[in-house]
């Protein structure tokens, strides 16, 4: 009866997991491979990894920062066995190769529309975009990137430092002013 009291629970645990996480892992997808149906895919995927995995008897320490790695993991599959679906251009977009504070960014998010956004960071360097867009657009907090990109936490703190920066030349040099950054 204990066993079935414990499966209950894993279960609960889960379930609550998806509740708080879907939507979130979802968007981290899309945002990367910009396909809607290929991103829902992926985040059924990466719930089937993650309770997989649970009901093997792991535990999880920090839901989020798995989900994301489990959803990075499962998208890098992807594309190395489906070239035709995600072409490798995109994987490198979305910087799946290997300062500034947290308010001068949010003033420069809302400063510029979605779409400027999306299309200067996909210009920044691969090492740099990935961990911009997990502190900013997934607003994550280093320690998870770090464990998400299996870094450590100053490498990721210099690599969004250093994105910040390359980020706000490349609008300069898009035509938007100071007032505008």
């Amino acid at each position: 009866m204990e066993k079935a009291l414990i499966q209950k629970k894993t279960e609960e645990k889960f379930l609550a997991w998806y509740d708080e996480h879907a939507d979130s892992i979802f968007r981290f997808l899309l945002l990367r491979i910009r396909d809607r149906e290929a991103a829902k895919e992926l985040t059924q995927e990466t719930f089937v990894r993650t309770w997989e995995y649970v009901r093997a008897g792991n535990n999880i320490d920090n839901s989020r920062a798995f989900l994301h790695r489990v959803a990075r993991n499962a998208l890098i599959d992807r594309v190395r066995h489906h070239h035709d679906e995600i072409s490798l251009d995109s994987l490198a977009e979305a910087g799946f190769e290997q300062g500034d504070g947290k308010r001068a960014v949010e003033e420069m998010v809302l400063s510029m529309s979605h779409e400027h956004l999306i299309e200067a960071l996909a210009l920044l360097p691969d090492k740099y975009q990935e961990a911009v867009r997990l502190r900013y657009l997934d607003d994550m907090a280093v320690k998870e990137i770090a464990h998400i990109l299996g870094e450590t936490e100053t490498n990721v703190s210099v690599r969004i430092h250093r994105g910040i920066g390359k980020l706000r030349e490349l609008m300069e040099s898009k035509g938007y002013n100071q007032e505008e950054l």
